[in-house]
């Protein structure tokens, strides 16, 4: 399976965009179209990058969906400030070096006051991750779904 896996990433391809096709290339990095078992590869590299972040953060409740993490943290704002800034640095300093990229568009979060979620965006600026009232996710329990928050 391996074997096979393996050779996917190997096979020359074309990318098409819109009706625009480009010469016949080879991917060398990511997860490429065609491969079968892509989603169970880049669960087992995040499984990995998540067990290292919460070694840094064990309050820490993560979601894992493929490559999209979500993580949740209860406590005093000092307490949460700490530990999802621990546990989101371990994450993007593991993707960083894992030669993958954090998305900007959909690294997003969400905190129970405006103050809490200005600090959080501040400590996080240079990662691009922003701070919403409102967020959208694919996880289960309290950030699940569409989250309003009142103050």
């Amino acid at each position: 399976m391996l074997r096979l896996s393996i050779a996917t990433y190997r096979l020359p391809r074309v990318i098409r965009v819109g009706k625009y096709y480009s010469e016949i290339v080879v991917a060398l990095r990511g997860i490429t179209a065609g491969s079968g078992l892509a989603t169970t590869e880049m669960l087992l590299i995040m499984l990995r990058i998540i067990k290292r972040a919460l070694k840094a953060a064990p309050s820490i409740i993560p979601t894992l969906f493929v490559d999209d993490v979500s993580a949740e943290c209860t406590g005093p704002d000092k307490t949460v400030k700490e530990q999802l800034g621990k546990f989101i640095k371990s994450i993007s300093d593991s993707i960083t070096a894992s030669e993958m990229e954090l998305s900007k568009k959909k690294s997003v979060f969400t905190a129970n006051s405006d103050k809490l979620g200005k600090e959080l965006e501040e400590t996080w600026q240079d990662l691009g991750i922003k701070y919403q009232k409102y967020v959208k996710s694919l996880g289960v329990g309290m950030a699940a779904g569409r989250r309003n928050v009142r103050e």
